[in-house]
């Protein structure tokens, strides 16, 4: 034969390098080959070495990978029923400032609108922001009026996001009637107008989007028969005072009754001749009082909506009913259990 013939084995799987050169090395190797074809052969001492892999001999390229999945769709914001309407002041042929009674502002309109709303309705569902009328903007993106600002330069545009068990109906008819007008043009001194109240779905913004479901609680334990948990707010009252002026502008003991008095004053401004009940007022040494007011289910108030309106403006009437400056030092929400009739 005028050929040689080049075998290479290269070496892959389970079997060694040593052990194909062993096989290849062996007489029996030689002799099968050579019984097996006719020509006389002769096997050369077999070498490993490392080789370039020509192809077709070259392992299997890996598959290509999958196409990318699209992007998961991003989450739509959030849509909910919204009854809007804006509120500004009339026209300046009607202006009047009555000094008696608060002056218009996005926490005065906020105010009103939560205590005109029953008591499915929470504060955190209520969104008052003031818009400029005359192309001016508000100083770092603040959605309150600054001090020195004439409040009837503003739009206050109201939203009330429907949740809970009020329905859309109900809020337009309390918002769109003359009451709710009137009340609101009674409660802050500059003369004010509501327009046309819609409804609409919209876009909910943050802070105003629904809280996330918290995790489940113990339940409560079991009350004595007949006896229920009734609401409550609960705050702590003490003197702004400085170190100078403590001891002339500090709160004592015997302030209880005015400062009982004053809240029940505030109670009927906001919701009403007795729709609720006299305030537990404690003092507490050496200068604060503290006060527990019960929200009885039949005022068809919440507990949340009582303390918004307290935060908002019973400090005030207190400081000018007592001549001393009084804050809320904290507030919160309660449950006092009532025992039911013998």
């Amino acid at each position: 034969s005028d050929f040689d013939f080049v075998v290479s084995i290269f070496v892959r799987g389970d079997i060694s390098a040593d052990t194909l050169v062993d096989t290849v090395s062996s007489n029996d190797f030689e002799q099968g080959l050579a019984d097996s074809i006719d020509e006389p052969l002769a096997i050369s001492d077999p070498v490993q070495e490392v080789a370039v892999v020509p192809s077709p001999f070259l392992p299997p390229s890996s598959p290509p990978d999958p196409p990318a999945l699209p992007p998961p769709p991003s989450t739509p914001p959030p849509l909910e029923d919204v009854v809007k309407t804006d509120i500004d002041c009339t026209t300046a042929a009607g202006r009047r400032i009555l000094q008696s009674r608060r002056s218009l502002s996005v926490s005065s309109v906020r105010a009103y609108v939560a205590a005109s709303l029953p008591s499915g309705v929470s504060g955190r569902d209520i969104s008052v922001v003031a818009v400029p009328t005359r192309g001016r903007r508000l100083q770092d993106g603040s959605s309150e009026p600054a001090a020195g600002d004439d409040p009837c330069d503003f739009t206050y545009k109201v939203d009330i996001f429907v949740r809970g068990t009020v329905s859309t109906e109900d809020l337009l008819s309390i918002a769109s009637s003359g009451d709710f007008s009137a009340g609101l043009d009674d409660f802050v001194a500059e003369p004010v107008g509501v327009s046309e109240v819609i409804q609409e779905i919209a876009v909910v913004p943050s802070p105003f989007q629904p809280p996330s479901s918290p995790p489940a609680s113990p339940p409560p334990p079991s009350l004595p028969p007949g006896s229920s948990l009734l609401p409550t707010v609960v705050f702590t009252l003490t003197a702004d005072t400085n170190r100078r002026l403590r001891a002339l502008n500090s709160l004592v003991a015997d302030q209880a009754d005015e400062i009982k008095n004053g809240i029940l004053e505030y109670n009927n401004d906001i919701f009403g001749d007795g729709v609720l009940g006299e305030p537990d007022v404690t003092f507490v040494p050496p200068s604060s009082f503290s006060v527990v007011v019960k929200v009885a289910p039949e005022f068809q108030l919440s507990a949340t909506l009582v303390a918004g309106a307290y935060a908002d403006g019973l400090s005030d009437l207190l400081s000018a009913n007592l001549g001393i400056p009084i804050s809320i030092a904290s507030i919160s929400i309660g449950l006092l259990e009532v025992a039911g009739p013998s």
